[in-house]
């Protein structure tokens, strides 16, 4: 059940994806650069409506009690640190510039052009490099 579950949700998630247009580097692009006189307010006013659903739907299993044991969301006890702010700064630049995320990325790879195999590769050594300093840390 819990596999079917999260597969259900990563159909519906990719299918977002597709939908909102959040898949097209150039389109990324132009929401990035709000200066630019072809700005796209799509992808932020998408941000914000993901923002209000996913708000309101944990607000929800919150007040009816069942987030606990939920397959879907699982509370974050860890408080805002400068490693969580790092990695959201970087994956901002990393989007505004390249106009890929993580799973933009892995979808645009049905594509097979090469800009998002390369995306892909160093994006996959990036997580690694990570990994590495995050063990050599703790030692």
């Amino acid at each position: 059940m819990k596999y079917l579950l999260n597969i259900i949700l990563g159909i519906i998630f990719g299918l977002g994806l597709l939908v909102s247009d959040f898949c097209n580097p150039q389109k990324i692009g132009k929401a990035a650069n709000v200066l630019n006189e072809f700005w796209e307010p799509s992808i932020p006013l998408t941000l914000v409506s993901v923002a209000a659903v996913s708000g309101g739907l944990f607000l929800l299993l919150q007040k009816l009690e069942i987030y606990p044991d939920s397959l879907v969301y699982q509370r974050d006890t860890e408080k805002l640190n400068d490693k969580i702010l790092a990695g959201a700064i970087f994956l901002g630049v990393g989007w505004g510039l390249s106009g890929f995320t993580p799973s933009t990325a892995v979808l645009n790879l049905s594509l097979a052009k090469w800009e998002t195999v390369l995306f892909f590769i160093f994006m996959t050594g990036g997580l690694l490099l990570g990994r590495i300093i995050s063990k050599t840390r703790e030692n």
